[in-house]
């Protein structure tokens, strides 16, 4: 079997599994982890390179080709639909989805892609992925510099996927093709969070490590279960994680919560068990890699549009044989030949002409549209209005100022603008805040990041998704009943 060496270097952390991989089986040599002063990037490829280099022949691991994966916070996920089409068709339909969305020139990113629905089905899904070039060039001239040959270069989330199938196998839970199960692994300065239904990835955000991380779990968890279609999430995993966040997240969550070590059954492997779950990516690219599918997304080696096998080759070399044993039959044949390919070729080009001028007419129009999009924003009144009901005990808590501004969009967020609420206690009971966040969340048009409380005091922002004024719902029930000190309903001086 062929031996690799799967590489997860992100944070200033580099992790590296040494295995053979093939057939279905995985065979760990060694798992290595470091603390780096930098992470990959374009300005010193060539000099990590040669420090991984170092590090390798310092622990005395052999040199192997490199199955490398990047953070979720380094590439852009795009649910795609289409109709269906033909095997050579696809890869050009996809690229064409993709592009009418991305801000970036076709050349400054390397796309891959796969496809999550049925064979057959009417309508085509895709899970594309998209990586600016600048990263996958990182990654070349760094293993190049390190003597290595770079392999495959995917997603983190696809490797932990195939670490998390792996512990499952043989187990109720992987033959369950109708339940969602979400995962969380916790690096020492990272954490990802996924959803999987089988084969299928439906959710990869990045998470902040710290104080908040459980109640950011939970926030995801409610999220995914608030919008509508989403299979049910049957239990959460979790590698890498401490005790202190099993603990909180099993008082935050109702769904069962598990462990699952990525490494399991790998013997004298000299790691720690606190630092085991940090390996589920570099682990899981060997898993994939075994697989009989593969690797799901490579960007060294992309799924690209192939041109149409023609039915007729085979008689056009029949004929060819025919045409060599009458010579001047031969030669009049080919001359005809030549002059329908050379009219077929006119036409072709022709055509090509016609759509490189309207594909520069559709970008004309898109960037009209995106001028259009970014024009408009959220309906302000609707959010006071909305924020006013979200408050459910006025006398528990006070908003002393609400500012609000927009943001600017890209491809990698949906949010367009920012609330940015202060407001005191009246007691020493927080419920009150917990209740509003979880009133943002429950809409499903708002990520709320975790509040600053300082004492009494505290400060919350709102990012917030632009919807039309149809999608706002919220009525107040009753009026509230001001308090005596309050000239508001819930606004410490009565001001917006």
């Amino acid at each position: 079997m062929p031996r690799f060496l799967a590489i997860d270097w992100d944070q200033n952390q580099l992790h590296v599994v040494a295995g053979v991989a093939g057939g279905g089986k995985v065979k760990f040599e060694r798992a290595l982890v470091w603390r780096e002063e930098k992470s990959p990037n374009p300005a010193d490829a060539e000099a990590l390179g040669r420090l991984l280099r170092e590090r390798l022949k310092s622990a005395g691991v052999a040199p192997a080709p490199v199955l490398a994966c990047v953070g979720r916070d380094r590439v852009i996920l795009k649910d795609l639909r289409f109709p269906a089409v033909g095997i050579a068709e696809e890869a050009g339909v996809v690229r064409f989805q993709v592009f009418k969305e991305l801000t970036d020139a076709p050349e400054e990113v390397v796309i891959d892609y796969v496809t999550v629905s049925a064979p057959g089905a009417a309508e085509q899904q895709a899970l594309a992925v998209v990586i600016r070039r600048e990263i996958f060039t990182t990654y070349q001239k760094l293993c190049q510099s390190a003597g290595l040959k770079l392999a495959a270069l995917t997603p983190r989330s696809f490797g932990v996927a195939a670490s998390l199938r792996k512990t499952l196998a043989g187990t109720p839970a992987s033959e369950d093709s109708e339940s969602a199960l979400a995962v969380v692994v916790v690096g020492e300065r990272w954490a990802e969070f996924s959803v999987l239904r089988g084969q299928k990835l439906l959710v990869a955000r990045s998470l902040a490590v710290g104080a908040g991380l459980a109640g950011e779990v939970r926030r995801n968890l409610t999220v995914y279960a608030g919008q509508a279609g989403r299979a049910p999430l049957n239990a959460l995993y979790l590698a890498g994680a401490s005790d202190e966040l099993r603990e909180r997240l099993g008082e935050l969550v109702q769904i069962p919560i598990h462990e699952f070590d990525p490494l399991a059954g790998a013997a004298g492997l000299d790691v720690p068990t606190a630092g085991r779950g940090a390996f589920a990516g570099a682990a899981g690219l060997l898993f994939a890699r075994a697989e009989a599918r593969g690797l799901p997304i490579n960007f060294v080696q992309v799924r690209q549009p192939r041109a149409p096998r023609d039915p007729n080759n085979r008689r056009y070399v029949l004929a060819a044989v025919v045409l060599a044993l009458v010579l001047l039959g031969g030669v009049l044949w080919c001359s005809l030949v030549y002059t329908n390919a050379a009219r077929h070729l006119r036409d072709v080009i022709g055509q090509r002409e016609q759509l490189e001028a309207k594909l520069v007419d559709d970008r004309k129009e898109a960037s009209l549209y995106t001028a259009l999009n970014d024009w408009d924003n959220v309906v302000w009144l609707d959010e006071l209005y909305d924020l006013t009901e979200r408050i459910i005990d006025p006398n528990a808590i006070r908003i002393t100022s609400v500012a609000a501004e927009p943001i600017t969009r890209n491809a990698k967020s949906i949010y367009t603008a920012r609330i940015k609420i202060k407001g005191s206690f009246v007691g020493a009971d927080h419920k009150a805040l917990d209740q509003l966040i979880d009133a943002f969340m429950k809409d499903g048009y708002y990520s709320v990041e975790p509040p600053n409380v300082t004492g009494k005091d505290f400060v919350l922002t709102v990012n917030v998704e632009r919807r039309p004024p149809t999608e706002y719902h919220h009525t107040l029930k009753h009026a509230p009943e001001a308090p005596a000190d309050s000239a508001g309903f819930g606004f410490g001086d009565g001001q917006p």
